[in-house]
Order: structure tokens, then sequence, then C-alpha cells
């Protein structure tokens, strides 16, 4: 189940769309892999790194429940299976951290399931317009 909206990339993308969005400065892509025993973030584009205000190196050896205040990880992880079980969760806003202890909230995020090439479920990606983060 894709996500009801444009798509990030064309159907079939070149080298240069992905490059763009890599290098986007507003649409924010990161994502996580279902890893035992804790998910970590395996991809982030720079309005990514950005937001959550870290490195790529730092970034992708984070735990991504870190993201997340304490209080809040419960939700969180619901917002997870719900995801897991329905494919796609769109039009959310949810507070996170970012790796400087800095809160902040993403709106309008869309969050969907990444599969591999059997369809296997691989992990998570979340895209969110930079432009749309309220810092705390």
């Amino acid at each position: 189940l894709l996500p009801a909206r444009p798509p990030i990339l064309p159907p079939v993308p070149t080298v240069a769309d992905a490059r763009a969005l890599a290098e986007d400065e507003d649409r924010v892509v990161i994502s996580h892999a279902f890893e035992v025993p804790e998910p970590r973030y395996n991809y982030a584009t720079r309005a990514g790194l950005k937001v959550f205000e870290t490195d790529w190196v730092s970034f992708i050896e984070m735990p991504s429940s870190r993201s997340a205040e304490v209080t809040e990880r419960a939700e969180r992880e619901k917002l997870i299976m719900a995801v897991k079980a329905t494919g796609c969760a769109e039009g959310f806003s949810v507070v996170r951290v970012s790796a400087q202890g800095r809160r902040f909230r993403m709106h309008d995020a869309c969050l969907w399931n990444v599969t591999d090439e059997e369809g296997g479920l691989y992990g998570q990606a979340v895209l969110f317009l930079r432009s749309k983060v309220e810092l705390l």
C-alpha cells in the first residue's frame, strides 16, 4: 500500500532523481530497519539530518526509539504496529527529539512499510516537510 499523495520519486527513478531527493532541503525522509533487538535508523535525506541535528554516522547508529521521548515511546510503538498491519498512516503529527535533545513536532507526516523484493517487511520510512516542523 503506497501513500495517497504524490510519490517522492518517479516510478522509475534515475540516479539524478535519487540524488535530488537525498539533497533536498525540505523533504525529510528517514527510515529504520526492523533489526533485533532494536530497530536502528538506516537512511536520512539531508533535510532529515538537519532536523535531527546529527551527522550520517551518528544517525545510522541511533536506535529509532530514541527519537521519541520516553513518555511517548508507547504511542510510537502503537503507530509502528498499526502501520505494520495497514501499510501506511498519513496526516499525523508527533513530537520527536533531535540528537541534541531539542524537541520538535513534525506535522502532516506519512509513515509506510518498506518491503524487500519478495514483499517481506524490512522496515518503515516516514516523509514530512522540514518547513512544517515546529520547534518546541
